[in-house]
C-alpha cells in the first residue's frame, strides 16, 4: 500500500506506539478506555473500535481469526499492515491549521461528535418546550405574559443551540 493511512489519535497510539496486536473488540475497547480521556462510555468506545477495525479489515490491514471454540473473533495485523505507513490524523490536522494551539487536550472528532449529539438532544427538548408554551398560551390566556416570556426564552435557546450544532458540523467536515 503506497498511500499513507490516517489513523485517529487514540487508535494510532494503541496500534502503532503500543504495538497492540492479536485482540478482540472488547479487549481493544478496554485498552482504549484505559489510555484515552476521550471515551468514558464503554458502549460508545466499543462502537468506535468496531468501526475502526472494520475499516482496517476492508483495507486488508487486519485479519479476522475465528476459532471454532471461541465465541469472539480475534484480530491480528497483516503483513500489509507491517509494510504500511500510518499518520496520526489529529496531529496532522493540528500542524496544518495552527502552530499557536496552547491546549494539550485538543478535542478529537469523536469528542466533537458527542458534543453535537448532546446539543441535538438539547435542541429537541427546547423545541418541544417552545411548542408546549405555544399550546398553553391558547389554553391559559390569563397567564399569557409569563408564558410568552418562557416561550421567547425557549425560542432564543433554540437559535443558540442550532448555531452551535451548525458550527460543529462545519468543523467535523474539516476533521473527517
Amino acid at each position: 500500500m503506497s498511500k499513507v493511512v490516517p489513523l485517529q489519535t487514540d487508535i494510532y497510539k494503541i496500534l502503532i506506539n503500543n504495538k497492540y496486536n492479536n485482540f478482540t473488540i472488547a479487549e481493544f475497547r478496554d485498552e482504549l478506555v484505559n489510555c484515552s480521556n476521550t471515551f468514558t462510555d464503554k458502549n460508545l468506545a466499543r462502537k468506535f473500535i468496531y468501526r475502526q477495525v472494520y475499516r482496517l479489515l476492508n483495507k486488508r490491514l487486519l485479519i479476522k481469526i475465528k476459532n471454532s471454540g471461541d465465541k469472539k473473533a480475534r484480530y491480528i495485523k497483516s503483513e500489509l499492515f507491517q509494510g504500511t505507513s500510518f499518520r496520526n490524523k489529529e496531529l496532522y490536522f493540528i500542524k496544518q491549521t495552527s502552530n499557536t494551539l496552547k491546549h494539550p487536550l485538543y478535542p478529537s472528532a469523536t469528542t466533537l461528535k458527542m458534543e453535537k449529539i448532546k446539543l441535538q438532544n438539547n435542541l429537541a427538548v427546547t423545541i418541544c418546550e417552545a411548542n408546549v408554551y405555544s399550546e398553553l398560551l391558547t389554553r391559559l390566556p390569563d397567564q399569557a405574559n409569563h408564558l410568552r416570556k418562557f416561550q421567547s426564552e425557549a425560542q432564543s435557546n433554540t437559535i443558540n443551540l442550532m448555531g452551535k450544532i451548525n458550527a460543529l458540523e462545519k468543523v467535523l467536515t474539516i476533521l473527517n
